[in-house]
């Protein structure tokens, strides 16, 4: 799975699909991983989820000689059906990943930051944005922060997002 930065340099808004032009919702290999394709940015490229699924691990000259030998068009062309479909799944795919971010949200982890890059709560709190209270309550897990307050959070402590996300395989609580 790719990172989340790399996901947003690569799909910015409006970004269309390499192949076919439509609204791009995934992040393609170039070079599939299986075929030694890496996750550099040079190697990805936005496209639309029925592109990318249809491609699967071919580059795009194997994948356009294959849809030319079944007698497929080339470039794809997708019905609209398709694609409002595929941007529905990617949505609530979207919104499920959000809400397990929430969920695995570790205040433990938070404060071992913090406390790692020598923060006060009250400087946090000043530079995020955030209430002191905020801070106070998700670093004891009274509550937890939404997903863009954790984006916000891991900015200022210089941080990835999963460093504040408890290892449920560990058995660490959140």
């Amino acid at each position: 799975m790719l990172d989340t930065t790399i996901r947003t340099a690569v799909l910015t808004p409006g970004s269309r699909c390499t192949y076919c032009g439509g609204p791009a919702g995934s992040v393609d290999h170039r070079i599939p991983a299986c075929q030694g394709g890496t996750d550099d940015l040079e190697n990805l490229v936005p496209a639309c989820v029925p592109c990318n699924e249809s491609k699967g691990g071919k580059t795009p000259d194997q994948w356009r000689e294959s849809r030319l030998r079944a007698g497929k068009s080339w470039p794809p062309q997708w019905s609209l059906e398709q694609i409002r479909q595929d941007n529905n799944r990617q949505r609530r795919y979207a919104e499920h990943q959000r809400a397990e971010r929430v969920r695995l949200f570790s205040g433990s982890r938070m404060r071992k930051l913090r406390e790692g890059r020598k923060m006060p709560q009250e400087v946090l709190a000043q530079r995020t944005g955030f209430s002191l209270a905020d801070i106070q309550s998700w670093e004891d897990g009274t509550s937890r922060p939404s997903v863009d307050q954790i984006s916000r959070l891991s900015r200022i402590l210089w941080a990835r997002l999963d460093r504040f996300l408890a290892s449920e395989s560990l058995g660490e609580r959140s």
